[in-house]
């Protein structure tokens, strides 16, 4: 009985997976759209500088730096991580984070 189950997953998971990664790849693309025409209009609380690309770019190497350091730490774990840095101020370092249901940044704390 159990390998009927486990054959009718594997069907409907054939059937339906050229349906939902179509769809998980513009729920992705409309996100990182909406990231990105916020940080070309958000002012930085600190500098009131309009934080750009090139804070997302500031904030992507950091992200990627932090989770080298930590497979470096933890060779052969498996990293559940929650990114919480999604752009930082080019001119004066102030990071932030995106909330995505409220379209908004916030300061981060670290």
């Amino acid at each position: 009985m159990n390998g009927i189950y486990i054959t009718l997953l594997a069907v409907a998971l054939v059937l339906f997976l050229p349906v939902l990664l179509p769809v998980a790849l513009v729920q992705h693309s409309l996100y990182l759209s909406r990231l990105r025409a916020l940080a070309n209009r958000f002012h930085c609380t600190n500098c009131e500088r309009i934080l750009g690309l090139e804070s997302l770019r500031l904030a992507d190497a950091a992200e990627s730096d932090r989770v080298a350091q930590l497979r470096r730490e933890h060779p052969g774990a498996r990293l559940r991580l929650n990114r919480t840095l999604h752009a930082i101020c080019a001119n004066c370092g102030q990071p932030y984070t995106f909330l995505e249901k409220e379209n908004n940044f916030i300061e981060e704390v670290r």
